[in-house]
């Protein structure tokens, strides 16, 4: 509950000071950061494609394309036709765990109760009549995917869905544009980042983390939902010129901080 909470209270806070910010992509330690996008090699005519899983978000709910994903990189594509901002972080429901089990553990527990290991990105928040989408690895396994915005998903936004066999040997891998680095608790941003292309997100940090990127006036404008530690995602993006922040809203389980409060507040702007 409390970080469910936290997306409502902290939001004013995010915002305070981005107005006339001259450091467009500072680190969290307030030095300009610069991280190199991996190199790309053009796989063999053996590699396959992504697999696609859509999923259109309404009020209050998700329909699926199949409710039975194949392993590996799977693209999830979001589409919000429902009336307020939605978001699909998808989870793997570890050890029996029911979906009802984990509405009610997130509601009375937070979301630090849950193992960051289960966590397994998706695409974040994006306002109604948007769309948005997420490359992201799935191992065989029951999951959900969840909204965490502020109610949605005790009123139904908790959809179950399978995913079975073993990964393709090799797959086509997207052409990185840039690499964001997630860490305990700062956003490591390229100082070139132009919110362009396909956009790498690793978690390098011990603890799960997100990056939700919103506006100056608080529109949700993307990014990748909580992904576990030591993992990767990707997020296509086309950020329009102005000023934005990266920010994380899970919950610390050492301090019960949101992640934002500890530095994971990068204020991004595009020129």
């Amino acid at each position: 509950m409390r970080r469910i909470l936290a997306v409502v209270t902290l939001l004013s806070i995010v915002l305070v000071g981005c107005g006339d910010d001259d450091n467009d992509t500072a680190g969290a330690d307030g030095g300009a950061t610069t991280t190199t996008a991996p190199e790309t090699t053009e796989p063999s005519a053996d590699a396959v494609e992504p697999a696609a899983f859509d999923v259109t978000s309404v009020d209050f709910g998700y329909e699926f394309s199949s409710t039975e994903v194949p392993a590996g990189p799977v693209l999830v594509s979001q589409t919000n036709e429902g009336s307020v901002d939605h978001q699909v972080t998808l989870i793997r429901l570890d050890d029996g765990m029911t979906p009802d089990e984990l509405v009610t553990t997130v509601a009375e527990e937070g979301d630090d109760a849950l193992d960051p290991s289960i966590f397994a990105g998706g695409p974040n928040s994006v306002r109604p009549g948007e769309a948005n989408s997420a490359l992201v690895e799935l191992t065989a396994g029951d999951y959900v995917a969840y909204c965490f915005l502020p109610n949605h998903a005790a009123q139904g936004m908790v959809e179950p869905f399978s995913v079975t066999g073993e990964p393709p040997a090799e797959v086509v891998t997207p052409t990185v544009a840039s690499t964001v680095g997630l860490s305990n608790f700062e956003f490591d941003v390229p100082e070139d980042f132009d919110g362009q292309g396909t956009v790498e997100v690793v978690n390098d940090g011990d603890q799960a983390h997100e990056m939700t990127i919103i506006t100056t006036d608080q529109v949700s404008a993307g990014g990748l939902a909580t992904i576990a530690p030591g993992e990767t995602g990707y997020v296509d993006l086309e950020l329009a010129p102005g000023d934005y922040r990266f920010v994380c809203f899970i919950t610390d389980p050492d301090s019960g901080q949101i992640h934002l409060q500890l530095g994971m507040d990068q204020p991004v702007t595009i020129s």
